[in-house]
């Protein structure tokens, strides 16, 4: 552990809390369809925390176990609809159930499909729709609505990405005194898994990502409500994933300028039919001209 990578997030939370502003997060994880160790360690991470996390399932292999035990405690998990089978039916190098590898009436099908089995498992509630290997078209984004979902959950569009990045490295980069850029309330930004080498990231690569994304709030570029997103994938986790993701929490919640938004009451709230445009330019908040 250390802790000297964390001590540009903790000076940059130290900015919002000097300007009265809180910097608000959440938690998804995916690829859930049945009971395990790992969903149940994921489960102790939340208690430890008091966290309820966004537990992203895959409606066609949702076995009634999970069924019954997202139904008999909800403390811990708040859960959405990711995808209809996670299929891919793109390449290994660029995989999608949801890409431009289908036509639009299949995938709209699978949409269809899996936002039926979703309420029938967990009743009428804001279906929030995670699209497997965060791939998702315009096109099948811009009917999620009229299926019946509530919102879309994916990562941050190419530009603001890039723009987390550049912040991240250059601190001194001027705020946007004019417009803010619009993401989906309920996009996740900061994923502590290092794919290629299937272990954790190190922790300077872990703060860089969330020091992009808080500056890209304060500095107005999103609005500074707009949450932080940080995203799991509990059957994938070595010790060194667990640990990151204990201690990112750890952080956090050490951090008065931080909070972790409530989900049920964020989704009750911002869910609404999904925004055809990702990044669609809107008034940026009266705090954002602030560095």
């Amino acid at each position: 552990m250390n802790p000297g990578a964390w001590v540009p997030v903790r000076q940059e939370l130290g900015r919002w809390r000097a300007r009265g502003l809180t910097a608000r997060f959440w938690m998804r994880d995916d690829d859930a369809c049945e009971v395990t160790p790992q969903l149940e360690r994921l489960a102790a991470l939340a208690r430890r925390h008091n966290l309820k996390i966004g537990l992203a399932v895959i409606p066609s292999k949702l076995t009634d176990a999970l069924i019954s035990y997202l139904g008999a405690d909800d403390a811990c998990f708040l859960p959405m609809c990711h995808g209809w089978s996670h299929a891919n039916y793109g390449s290994v190098e660029e995989p999608g159930e949801f890409g431009p590898d289908r036509p639009l009436a299949a995938a709209k099908a699978d949409c269809e499909r899996a936002l039926e089995r979703f309420i029938a498992s967990f009743g009428e509630r804001p279906a929030i729709f995670v699209p497997p290997f965060g791939c998702i078209t315009k096109n099948v984004e811009a009917i999620l609505g009229d299926v019946g979902f509530a919102a879309l959950s994916n990562g941050p569009g190419l530009t603001l990405a890039r723009l987390a990045r550049l912040h991240a490295k250059l601190e001194a980069l001027p705020p946007n005194p004019i417009w803010a850029l619009r993401a989906h309330p309920f996009d996740v930004h900061v994923d502590p898994i290092d794919w290629r080498r299937k272990t954790a990231h190190r922790q300077e690569h872990i703060a860089a990502a969330l020091l992009g994304e808080l500056r890209l709030r304060r500095k107005g570029y999103i609005p500074s409500g707009n949450p932080i997103g940080l995203l799991t994938h509990h059957l994938v986790h070595d010790e060194a994933i667990w640990s990151a993701c204990d201690e990112l929490l750890d952080v956090l919640q050490s951090e008065p300028a931080a909070a972790f938004a409530d989900l049920s009451e964020l989704f009750a709230r911002d869910a609404r039919s999904p925004s055809k445009a990702h990044e669609v330019p809107v008034r940026a908040a009266a705090a954002a001209d602030k560095v």
